[in-house]
């Protein structure tokens, strides 16, 4: 366990430690950009979500005066 190692098994192991940081690099990268588009998705469903919700209540507004003009007209040709 206490052997000293070549210089060449030094050389060695640090390429592969620096290509498997290459490697992780690379893949945090792309990782960051699916990340960002995740997050613009996601913003875009909330504004929708705000934008759904906004015509929801209009169109409970249009519904609940529709209704009462039915009921003012009902009342006006009944009286």
């Amino acid at each position: 366990m206490d052997t000293a190692i070549t210089r060449a098994e030094h050389e060695e192991f640090r390429r592969m430690v620096d290509a498997n940081f290459d490697a992780l690099t690379v893949e945090d990268k792309r990782l960051n950009e699916r990340l960002k588009v995740v997050e613009e998705t996601n913003r875009q469903i909330s504004d929708m979500n705000i934008t759904l919700q906004k015509q929801r209540d209009i169109l409970q507004s249009c519904r609940k005066t529709y209704r009462q003009l039915q009921r003012h007209r009902t009342r006006k040709t009944s009286a």
